[in-house]
Parts: C-alpha cells; structure tokens; sequence
C-alpha cells in the first residue's frame, strides 16, 4: 500500500507538472545543475556500530550526487537526482554495499536561502560477499550470520523530506528517507547531510 500511494503521488504531481511546462520552452525550464557530496546515515537507532550493540545515529557513508532543477513556476522546482553511496563494508561481515538512490523532490522556496522538499526515493542496494557464516555481536551476545557469496540486488521506495539553505552557488542540505512510513512495526528512517554546488545553465 506505501508504494502505490507515493506513486500515484508521484505521477500525479509529474502530470500537473508537464501540462505546465509544456506551457513554455521547455529547455529553459532546466534551471540549474546541481553536484553533490555528503554523507548519509542508515536506519537511524536501528543499526548496530560496535561489538557492544550500540545503535547508531550518525555514520560516515560518503555519497556523490548529480541533480538537475526544473522549474514549475517562481515558487517550486522539480529536482530528478542520482546519489551514489561509496562502496563500503557491512561491519566486520565481509559483505560490501552498493547503493544508488533513483530521487525526484519537488521543492517550495520559502525565500531565495530556504526551500523545503518533498518526494520520493528508490534505493537500489547490491551486496556481495564471501559467503560463509559470521560471528557478529547481537547486543545480548554473539549469533551466526549467513554471509552471502552470490550478489544481490534490494530495491526500495522511500517517502522524503529536506530542506537545503542556499547561499549563492552553494547550499547545505539535510535529506530525510523514510522506509515503510504507514507502517508502525516496520517504520525506520535515514538521513543524509550534503553540500551541493549549482551551475547555472544560462548566466555562466
């Protein structure tokens, strides 16, 4: 049920925004490139950090960015984006992430330095490992966890919210994700911190 309502949420906000800008040279809609980096933070309290199961709520996962803003109207902005989160080591399991995060926001500028965002992600998760068992602390103990040798591909849709400050060709943004968001049990959340320099198509 989460999927089809962000979905149909999705298509219904892309059909209002074509009809407007096919009002208009489209190219001319295409306002700004935007080039990403920052880090982002998984299943904020879930996630376990250390041998001693401590949950984390901050994380070091550098990720790189590609956007492009497209404007509806002077108030709000269609924002298509591609992050990917560097390869990186599942703990001490020997199991190596790779993510792509497939964006689109449509942003409310509130003033020239603020604009708060609204959208939706696909996560595209590939793990790969060594296979084999893992002896990995739980909080309480230690349990046996299978180790994938094959690779794997998980795809998830996420309900978004952010703000970026902005300040000339630069902006600061904090981006929230989150899985299951009408699901009580299943509910979790990350967060990514990131700089963005703009290039703009038609002063430079």
């Amino acid at each position: 049920m989460t999927r089809w309502f962000i979905l149909l949420f999705s298509l219904t906000f892309y059909a209002h925004a074509t009809e407007i800008l096919g009002t208009d040279s489209f190219s001319r809609r295409f306002k700004n490139l935007g080039f990403s980096a920052g880090t982002l933070t998984e299943f904020v309290g879930f996630t376990q950090i250390n041998d001693k199961g401590d949950r984390g709520k901050f994380a070091w996962n550098p990720y790189l960015g590609f956007s492009a803003d497209i404007e509806i109207n002077p108030t709000w902005t269609i924002i298509p984006e591609i992050n990917w989160v560097l390869p990186r080591e599942a703990g001490n399991s020997g199991i190596s992430k790779n993510l792509f995060m497939f964006r689109m926001d449509a942003a409310h500028h509130i003033f020239d330095q603020l604009r708060l965002r609204y959208g939706t992600s696909f996560m595209v998760l590939n793990t790969r490992g060594p296979g084999g068992t893992a002896e990995i602390n739980n909080g309480t103990g230690t349990s046996s966890f299978y180790v994938p040798k094959e690779s794997q591909t998980a795809i998830n849709q996420t309900l978004d919210f952010g703000m970026d400050l902005i300040y000339e060709s630069l902006s600061v943004r904090f981006q929230t994700f989150i899985y299951s968001p009408f699901n009580n049990l299943n509910r979790q959340w990350s967060y990514a911190i990131g700089v963005t320099y703009f290039y703009d198509l038609w002063t430079k």
